[in-house]
């Protein structure tokens, strides 16, 4: 009896390396699917600004681009690149599992900037995770609320 238990103790610790390898394959190949999904260029549809998720605005007169967007070229280096109205940025991002994002190193040019790309920036940096639906990508903060919604260019 005690060497059954004995076996089948050292078959389960000779396979859980084995599981534990294709388990964690199984999470990279979400990753890198999502990875995917978000590669490519975004433009900006609606946004929290002062609570309220609305809708773009035509831009300023004065504006140096025409609308806010960003930009993921290469999804395995974990960068993505933007413009509000007046203003060009940078910021990193690592996807975790169940669409948690982290984005940190958030830097940008410093020129005047209007409400529309002042909201931009901190909902930036309150996304905690996003969320895919048909050419739509959703950021959501921490409290679960979605304060950026990008359509596909």
């Amino acid at each position: 009896m005690k060497t059954k238990k004995l076996r089948s103790i050292t078959i389960i610790l000779l396979l859980l390396p084995v599981c534990v390898v294709i388990l964690g394959t199984g999470c990279e190949e979400e990753n890198l699917s999502l990875k995917k999904t978000i590669n490519g260029s975004w433009r900006l549809s609606k946004q929290i600004i002062s609570g309220e998720l609305e809708s773009i605005v035509v831009p300023p007169e004065n504006a140096n681009y025409t609308d806010i967007s960003i930009a993921v070229p290469d999804t395995t280096s974990g960068v993505i690149i933007g413009h509000t109205f007046y203003n060009t940025f940078g910021v990193q991002f690592e996807i975790k599992e169940e669409r948690i994002v982290n984005l940190k190193n958030f830097i940008a040019t410093r020129i005047a900037e209007d409400d529309w790309g002042r909201s931009f920036q901190e909902n930036m940096l309150n996304t905690v995770k996003f969320s895919l639906s048909n050419d739509e990508l959703f950021f959501i903060n921490s409290q679960n609320q979605t304060v950026i919604v990008f359509i596909k260019n």
